[in-house]
C-alpha cells in the first residue's frame, strides 16, 4: 500500500509540475505577443536541438541548453544565459567513435538531455576509452555541458565514447594547442554608439580603450552602418553584404542568417570560434550563432559577465581563436545607468522624458541629458574592459582587434530622419599593429570581414572595388524603403512606399539631397553628383526588387 501512495504522489507532483509550466507558456505567448524564444517549448523544455548552420561540419545538430543552474524560481526569466555548441546524439548501450586532428590535449563537450519536467536520474555513466586508456565517468548535472579534459603524453586522433544508462548528446572536440600557437582576433560590439558622440567628446572618454589601442590601431572616422538597427545591420556586419543580399530584416520572422559569416571563414581556417553576448537581437533564431563552435546568449547579464566569459575563454583554451563579444549597455543609455554613472553626472541630466511609441522612437530629438548619460555609460563600460584588455595581452599582445557599433541613436539628432548620420555614422576603431592612422575616407561598416581577411591572408568574401561612397538602407515591413548614399561632400536619400516595393514599381519616388556637412538643410538637385548618387540608388533599389521575397 505504501509502494502504491508513493507512486500516486509521484503523479500528483509531476501532474502539478506540467500543469504549472503550461499556465506559465500560455503567459509567455501572451507577454512577448507570440515572438519566437528560443527554446521553442521553454519553459517545458529548455532546451532545443535544431540544424547545425555552420559550414563544413561532421556534426549535424546543434544544441541549446542553460548555461546556469536552472530552478523552478528562475522559471519566470525569459532571458536565463543559454550556450550552443555542435553536436552529434548518441543512444544508451550504444558507442560512438569521435574523430578528430591529432593531438595530446582535447577537451570534450558532453550532456545528457532530458525533458525537465521528468523525474531526473540519479546520475548518468559513460566510458571513453583512447590509445591504451579507459576512463569511466559518472555525472548527476543534467540538461548542461560539461567539458571534460582528455590528456595523453601520446598524440592520438579518436576516442571511443560508450554510453551507459541514458542516451548522451556528444559535442565537437575542442583541440588545446601549445601556446606558443597562440593568435587571437577579438571582435567587439558596441551596441548604438554614434560616431557623433567622439565628434563632440573626443576618444578620451575611453581612455583605457585609447590607451589599448594606442599607436597600432586605424580611427575610422566616416564609418557608416548598412542599417538603422540592429538585427539588419549586425547581418551586414557577419556576412559582409547588404540588406537586400541577406534579407534579415523582420522583426518577428524566423529568417536567418544562411551565407557565410566572419566565424565561417576563421572556423575553416583553423580558429576556435567563440561568441558571448548580451545583446537580445543577436540570437539562434536568427542565425547569429552560425560559424561559432560555442555561442553563450545571456540578454539578462551585464558587461562584467560576457567580459568574464571572454576571459573564461581565453584561460580555457590555447591556439588560434575568434572571439565576438556583443554589449547591449550602450544601447540602454537612456534607462537609469549604475550608481557610478548616476553620481558622476549632473542634477540637470535627471530629466527622464517618457517614451511614447515602440523603443525605435526612442527621442528622436535631440536630447541633451540622455547625450550625457551615454557619456557615462562608455566611460564606465571601457573601465570594465580594461580586465579584457590586460588578458587579450596576455593571450596575444599582437591580437588583432575590432572594436564598432551597428548603429548609432537618435537623440543626437536635429532632424527626423531615419538614416541621418547621428543613426548611421558608427564608432569603428581597428587594432592591426601597425602605425596609427586616423582614416578619414567615406566607408561603409560591412567591409569588417575583408579588412580582417586581408590581414590574414584569408580569401575575401567577395572582390568588390574599393567604393568613394557609402550606401545605408531601411527595409523594415510596412515603412518605406529608404537609402541613403553618402560621398566625401554630399549625401542623398531616396525614398518609395512599402507597396511600391512589393510591387516593385520605381517609377515614383522621391529624394532629398544635402551637403555631408549640414543635413538639415536641402541644397539644389542640379548637379553632377545628385545625378550620380541617383543612379547609385535606382541601382541599388533594382537589386531589391530582384532579391526582395
Amino acid at each position: 500500500m505504501a509502494y502504491f501512495s508513493k507512486i500516486f504522489k509521484k503523479l500528483i507532483k509531476k501532474s502539478v509540475w506540467i500543469l504549472v509550466l503550461r499556465f506559465y507558456k500560455i503567459w509567455i505567448n501572451k507577454y512577448t505577443q507570440n515572438r519566437k524564444v528560443f527554446p521553442i517549448d521553454y519553459p517545458l523544455k529548455s532546451h532545443q536541438y535544431y540544424f547545425n548552420n555552420n559550414c563544413n561540419s561532421a556534426y549535424n545538430k546543434k544544441l541549446l541548453l542553460p548555461y546556469c543552474d536552472l530552478k523552478l524560481v528562475d522559471r519566470q526569466n525569459l532571458n536565463i544565459p543559454f550556450e550552443c555548441n555542435e553536436v552529434t546524439k548518441l543512444k544508451k548501450f550504444q558507442f560512438k567513435k569521435i574523430s578528430f586532428e591529432e593531438s595530446n590535449f582535447i577537451i570534450l563537450p558532453i550532456a545528457a538531455v532530458q525533458d525537465n519536467y521528468k523525474e531526473e536520474s540519479s546520475e548518468f555513466r559513460f566510458t571513453i576509452e583512447f590509445l591504451d586508456q579507459r576512463k569511466e565517468v559518472q555525472l548527476i548535472y543534467f540538461n548542461r555541458f560539461h567539458y571534460l579534459p582528455i590528456k595523453s603524453k601520446v598524440k592520438f586522433n579518436s576516442i571511443r565514447v560508450t554510453a551507459s544508462n541514458i542516451n548522451l548528446t556528444i559535442g565537437k572536440p575542442i583541440i588545446n594547442f601549445p601556446k606558443e600557437d597562440n593568435k587571437l582576433v577579438v571582435h567587439i560590439l558596441l551596441d548604438a554608439f554614434p560616431q557623433v558622440l567622439i565628434e563632440k567628446f573626443g576618444y578620451e572618454i575611453m581612455p583605457n580603450t585609447l590607451k589599448f589601442f594606442g599607436e597600432k590601431g586605424v580611427f575610422y572616422k566616416n564609418a557608416y552602418a548598412q542599417a538603422e538597427w540592429t538585427l539588419s545591420s549586425m547581418a551586414s556586419i557577419f556576412t559582409g553584404k547588404y540588406t537586400n543580399e541577406h534579407l534579415v530584416y523582420k522583426p518577428r520572422s524566423c529568417d536567418q542568417i544562411t551565407d557565410k559569416t566572419i566565424a565561417d571563414k576563421l572556423s575553416e581556417n583553423g580558429f576556435k570560434t567563440f561568441a558571448c553576448s548580451n545583446v537580445p537581437k543577436l540570437n539562434p533564431i536568427s542565425g547569429f550563432d552560425k560559424g561559432f563552435d560555442r555561442f553563450i546568449q545571456a540578454t539578462s547579464k551585464d558587461a562584467n559577465y560576457v567580459i568574464g566569459e571572454a576571459i573564461e575563454q581565453l584561460r580555457s583554451f590555447n591556439g588560434k581563436q575568434y572571439l565576438f563579444l556583443g554589449f547591449f549597455e550602450t544601447h540602454e543609455a537612456h534607462k537609469l545607468q549604475p550608481l557610478s554613472v548616476q553620481t558622476s553626472s549632473n542634477i540637470n541630466d535627471f530629466k527622464f522624458k517618457k517614451i511614447k511609441g515602440s523603443s525605435k522612437s526612442i527621442s528622436a530629438n535631440y536630447d541633451n541629458e540622455k547625450i550625457n548619460f551615454l557619456k557615462g555609460c562608455i566611460n564606465n563600460l571601457d573601465l570594465k574592459l580594461k580586465s579584457l584588455y590586460d588578458q587579450i595581452n596576455s593571450y596575444d599582445d599582437q591580437a588583432t582587434i575590432i572594436l564598432h557599433s551597428d548603429h548609432g541613436v537618435n537623440f543626437m539628432s536635429k532632424t527626423k530622419g531615419l538614416l541621418g548620420k547621428e543613426r548611421e555614422k558608427v564608432l569603428f576603431i581597428y587594432k592591426n599593429n601597425n602605425q596609427r592612422l586616423y582614416e578619414n575616407k567615406v566607408m561603409e561598416i560591412r567591409k569588417i570581414p575583408n579588412i580582417l581577411f586581408s590581414d590574414l591572408n584569408i580569401d575575401l568574401f567577395n572582390d568588390e572595388k574599393n567604393l568613394d561612397y557609402a550606401l545605408t538602407e531601411s527595409i523594415y515591413p510596412g515603412k518605406n524603403y529608404e537609402i541613403a548614399v553618402r560621398s566625401a561632400k554630399h549625401v542623398l536619400f531616396f525614398f518609395i512606399t512599402w507597396n511600391q516595393l512589393k510591387e516593385k514599381n520605381s517609377n515614383y519616388f522621391w529624394t532629398r539631397f544635402h551637403s555631408i556637412d549640414n543635413e538639415e538643410l536641402e541644397i539644389n538637385k542640379d548637379c553632377l553628383e545628385y545625378k550620380e548618387l541617383l543612379k547609385i540608388s535606382l541601382k541599388h533599389c533594382n537589386k531589391t526588387f530582384l532579391n526582395f521575397k
